[in-house]
This record gives C-alpha cells, structure tokens and sequence, in this order.
C-alpha cells in the first residue's frame, strides 16, 4: 500500500489567486492596462546598471527603476516563494512515490491478476507530473490561475490494486505453508468417496469372505 496524501497541495488556495504587482507603484495603472504583470516581473532580470531598459531600450532612470522594484514588494515576494515552497513539498512526495512504485515490490509476474494496477499507477504518476508542470507555471507566471487534479481518488485506486494482488498472494502462499494439511484433506475425501462408492461391494466381498472361512 502507498501512503500519499497532497490533497492539501492540489487545493492551495494560493494557486487560485491572480498575484499581481502592488498598487503603491505610480507604475501599477500602466502594467494593470498592459495586463501583463508577470511580463514586467521578467523583465527585472535584465535590469542591469548602465544597461538600457530592457522593454524599450531607453536609458533608465533610478526613479523609473525604483518604480518598476516597488511594484514587486514583500507582499508579492512572499506569495511567490510560498508557491515555490509548495513546489518543492510537492515534488520531494512526487519523487518519492515514483521511486516506490517502481520498486521491485510492485514488479509482478506476467502471469500474476494484476487488478488494473498498472494502468492505475501510470494515470496516477502522469497526473503527478502535469500537477507539477502547472505549479511550475504557476511560478513562472504568478497571475495566472492554475487547476491541479486532485489525485486522492487515483491513490485509492492504487492501493485498491495493490491490497486485491496481496490478497491473491496471501492465499496462494497459505496454501504453500499448509500442503501437508491440505494433502491430508484431499486424500480423507478420495477415500470417503472411494467407500461410499463401493461400500456396497466391499460389504459383499466381505460376507462372502466369511462364508468360505466358515465352511
């Protein structure tokens, strides 16, 4: 059985917010008009002393740059590292579940009833990675709204998979650990069947047994 539970992860509210620049800006109508806050936010990148404004090419001013800082304040900043903290949780699980499930445990013989566990566990693991590629992008362009599948559904799928394979496996291995039993109760129920077969014919044999030992 896998022990994953994210749910908390695929229903962050923060993943619902459109996290857009501060309003304290003289900057914030312009970049609100342009709707495009995660296209100025890039550009900080390229914002280097003495370079050109990396949007028009234009010589930067320190108030122009002041103004393009101020509009990514503590309040945006802290929003986006709480994403990429809940990028980070979230993978080192996703990680760590893929590694399980790719474990020789839950590597079966071809001629084992595997319940649907396999494709169960590749619709499992491709959510995961879809999952991950939206908070990426969740990262990447922080005012965009992203939906992640809520997975807890697919992991009971999994285990329901694994605990129907293990059944099979505890029976099969009980009947190993008991064959002298179970050889003991075959052969009581060949004879019980053999007598009530031939009880008629044995019992016949036997008078006529007596009667020749009797003459």
């Amino acid at each position: 059985m896998i022990n994953l539970d994210v749910s908390s992860f695929e229903n962050d509210p923060i993943l619902d917010q459109v996290i857009v620049g501060s309003k304290d800006s003289y900057l914030s109508d312009l970049v609100e008009q342009l709707g495009n806050s995660d296209w100025v936010k890039s550009g900080l990148d390229y914002m280097k002393p003495d370079n050109p404004c990396p949007f028009c090419q234009q010589e930067l001013s320190s108030s122009i740059t002041e103004a393009i800082n101020q509009l990514f304040d503590e309040t945006y900043s802290k929003k986006v590292s709480q994403i990429e903290g809940l990028s980070s949780s979230y993978r080192a699980l996703v990680e760590d579940i893929e590694s399980k499930l790719s474990a020789p445990a839950y590597t079966f013989e071809d001629d084992v009833i595997t319940y649907g566990f396999v494709d169960k566990r590749e619709l499992l693991l491709e959510k995961l990675s879809a999952n991950l590629s939206q908070i990426d992008l969740k990262i990447r362009n922080p005012s965009t709204v992203v939906t992640l599948t809520d997975t807890s559904a697919l992991v009971a799928d999994v285990n329901t998979a694994i605990a129907e394979i293990q059944r099979d496996i505890d029976l099969f291995n009980d009947k190993i650990r008991n064959k002298k039993s179970h050889l003991d109760r075959i052969a009581s129920e060949f004879w019980m069947i053999l007598n009530g077969q031939f009880s008629a014919l044995i019992a016949a044999s036997d008078e006529k047994v007596n009667d020749f030992k009797m003459k």
